[in-house]
């Protein structure tokens, strides 16, 4: 009771006080880490001051919101999301690729929710249904999002490490949500396109063993690369070819988070492809 209390006056004397968009106050919670209390704080400056002191402040914002996204984990930032929208809509010069990019990441974390929900079947197919239109509108910003990215790689000297952290997250969201998308509409074509983007990833132009570099599996982003193309090769279901990438998964070398995952995405691959009696084993 008493904390509530205590953070309920800290607010109240922040946003009473004269606001400036980089203050010793603005310094002050980005150091303790209070981005709750930062975000309030900078939201505020939007509505008073000078025109470059609101850009000013809308630009560490949209950084903050950015940061705060990347964090979560799609579960409980819908109030976040709308805060993050509203300015974009309000201000925009706010439009920052990593704020576009942590917002495209949120809205694919509901779907794929959603999506594994259904796969449960925990919730109608008219809820997927209305998730797979959201699905297809954040894929095509996120490819578009991915391609200027990739021009920049090409053809810029500036192209930062930054930069390469960006395009890395966007071709692997780019990916997993062509995964999804193939996964809802039974499109081998799609997962054919989606398991050659996270070969990308894999150093390879192809979804093939002798084209990728199965040492970047004992990276988190290589390991969930290997199991993106997995389960894409289960779609199609040729030969048993996912299971030869199964066993790839499982080597020793893989990343320890990935490989705890295997028996429970072994026994959905077996659900998808309708192996019941390996289900029933």
């Amino acid at each position: 009771m008493f904390q509530q209390i205590l953070k309920t006056l800290v607010i109240l004397s922040l946003l009473s006080m004269p606001l400036k968009a980089d203050d010793t106050v603005t310094n002050w919670l980005s150091q303790m880490g209070c981005n709750d209390l930062l975000a309030l704080y900078l939201e505020k400056q939007l509505n008073e001051g000078s025109t470059q002191s609101k850009v000013e402040a809308a630009e560490r914002l949209a950084s903050l919101y950015a940061y705060m996204l990347s964090q979560s984990d799609g579960s409980e930032d819908e109030q976040l999301l709308k805060r993050a929208n509203s300015l974009l809509e309000s201000i925009p010069q706010a439009n920052t690729i990593d704020l576009r990019l942590q917002l495209l990441r949120a809205s694919y974390l509901a779907s794929e929710l959603t999506f594994e929900k259904y796969r449960l079947r925990l919730v109608e197919r008219e809820e997927a249904e209305s998730q797979s239109l959201i699905l297809d509108e954040t894929a095509r910003k996120l490819e578009s999002l991915r391609a200027s990215l990739q021009r920049k790689a090409k053809n810029s000297k500036n192209f930062t490490t930054e930069d390469s952290n960006r395009l890395g997250l966007a071709t692997s969201l780019s990916a997993w949500a062509k995964y999804y998308k193939a996964w809802f509409k039974e499109d081998k074509l799609l997962a054919n396109e989606a398991a050659d983007i996270f070969a990308t990833m894999l150093e390879g132009d192809s979804a093939s063993l002798q084209d990728i570099s199965l040492d970047l599996r004992k990276e988190e982003f290589g390991a969930r690369a290997l199991l993106g193309i997995t389960l894409c090769k289960n779609l199609n279901n040729i030969a048993g070819e996912q299971y030869t990438w199964l066993e790839e998964l499982n080597h020793e070398d893989t990343w320890a988070g990935i490989k705890q995952q295997l028996p429970m995405w072994t026994i959905m691959m077996q659900i998808d492809s309708g192996e019941w009696p390996k289900v029933q084993e």
